[in-house]
């Protein structure tokens, strides 16, 4: 059963093309749209820290994982902001 919802889940992940992305970038894209969906505005840096999916991550694996993701145009930071604050773009 557990099989299962793995596969799913991973059928789902490259349905949204998430399947390129690593564990950690694919944990911040979750926490960013849910945190993201809640306030509608862009999200902190602490908000992600402090997710769920995030709360263990060290934060130098954070903010690489950040930079890749900035890097590849998954996320922005909102105009006039160059740092603390991001935004899904895709």
């Amino acid at each position: 059963m557990i099989a299962q919802l793995r596969q799913v889940l991973m059928g789902m992940e490259r349905d949204l093309g998430l399947d390129v992305l690593n564990p950690v970038e694919r944990d911040i894209i979750c926490a960013l749209a849910e945190i993201a969906e809640g306030c509608k505005t862009a999200v902190r840096t602490e908000q992600l820290c402090a997710h769920e999916l995030l709360s263990a991550v060290p934060a130098s694996s954070l903010h690489r994982a950040l930079r890749g993701l900035l890097t590849r145009g998954w996320i922005s930071h909102p105009e006039g902001r160059k740092a603390g604050l991001f935004m899904l773009v895709r």
